[in-house]
This record gives structure tokens, C-alpha cells and sequence, in this order.
């Protein structure tokens, strides 16, 4: 499977742990992750012309 295919099924999940747990849970977790998965790209990703 392709990262973003499992990024957006790992999205989904955190939408239904959201109308489960309610809106404010679920964007500050959706934050964290956002933030995890951005500064994870940084990492892996290298900087093409640096």
C-alpha cells in the first residue's frame, strides 16, 4: 500500500475517534499527528538543493 493511502486510512481513523470523543479532542490530536507526520517528512525527506 501507498503511504498515502495509509495516511488517509490513519486520517479516517482519527475522524471516527473524533465523533466519538468529541471535536476539541480531535483537532488538538489531529495537531499532534499533523505536526509528527510534518516534521517526519522533514526528517526523511532530504533537502534536494541545500
Amino acid at each position: 500500500m501507498s503511504k498515502e493511502l495509509l495516511f488517509f486510512i490513519y486520517f479516517l481513523t482519527i475522524v471516527v475517534f473524533c465523533i466519538i470523543r468529541g471535536w476539541f479532542m480531535c483537532m488538538k490530536k489531529f495537531n499532534e499527528v499533523v505536526a509528527t507526520h510534518l516534521s517526519l517528512e522533514s526528517v526523511l525527506i532530504p533537502i534536494g538543493d541545500g
